[in-house]
């Protein structure tokens, strides 16, 4: 087989595509390929090991997993990989797992600790292990971090991220003031149109202009109307954001009056 074969290429690239397209095959050839590649010197072949073991469960791949994660020479984005690898070939691991992912997230640094988040609130989204972590991490200062709390938080319409929508529309960066526009139909805050008129008045970032006449479109009824209306009969905004405000009108019109939030 020729991606067994290219296990043993010079070539790092050549050889984490093969590791990762042998996990779709069963057979104990391509078992014993995934477990060779799980021991290259190369984190990037490991790694895409990892991702072609989940492709199936089995016994024998959730065994190799195990072994893996009991090597001492990893990495702990490996590691976090691993778990997740392990939740999805084997279920009955995912109460272990999404503690292990969160004492990642506890104990680790940088792309691994924002990683292993991401990982636990994928597997488990309702997990209040998770959700307590998701709340921890509003005070984070990393905005990537904070955009995916806010988001996860709010599909749930969680009442901690629903007292934090003030301090998120004034946040230093626009991607989290974006965020937090874009999950106000989940969070149907109070006066919700004041909220939104007041980003669109006061914000000069487009993309979360775009992302307020967007949210408009979602919540629908007269007040997205008027709304929609302004902001495109006004030369202050840039071409994009009036031209997604019309488009959004364009959407509205024959659409039943009654708004999302009630």
């Amino acid at each position: 087989d020729q991606s067994l074969a290219r296990l043993d290429d010079s070539n790092t690239l050549i050889r984490a595509g093969a590791s990762e397209a042998i996990g779709y095959f069963s057979d104990a050839d391509s078992e014993k390929g995934i477990e060779k590649a799980l021991h290259d010197t190369d984190r990037l072949v490991r790694q895409a090991a990892l991702r072609g073991l989940s492709y199936q469960p089995s016994k024998g791949r959730t065994a190799l997993v195990k072994e893996f994660l009991n090597l001492k020479n990893i990495s702990e984005q490996e590691r976090s990989e691993a778990y997740e690898t392990l939740a999805r070939i084997s279920p009955e691991s995912m109460e272990d797992v999404i503690g292990q992912l969160l004492g990642l997230v506890s104990n680790g640094k940088g792309d691994t600790r924002r990683e292993s988040l991401f990982r636990a609130a994928r597997l488990a989204p309702s997990d209040e292990r998770v959700i307590k972590a998701l709340r921890g991490e509003l005070q984070s200062t990393d905005s990537s971090t904070l955009v995916v709390a806010i988001r996860h938080l709010a599909s749930l319409g969680d009442k901690t991220a629903k007292s934090e929508v003030g301090r998120f529309l004034s946040h230093a960066d626009g991607m989290v003031r974006a965020a937090m526009v874009q999950s106000l139909h989940d969070l149907c805050p109070e006066r919700v149109w004041d909220i939104l008129e007041r980003v669109l008045s006061t914000d000069k970032n487009s993309n979360v202009q775009r992302a307020a006449v967007e949210e408009a479109r979602i919540l629908r009824g007269p007040s997205a109307i008027i709304l929609l209306e302004k902001v495109a009969g006004t030369a202050a905004y840039e071409k994009e954001v009036v031209d997604t405000a019309k488009n959004a009108l364009d959407f509205l019109r024959g659409k039943p009056p009654q708004a999302y939030c009630r």
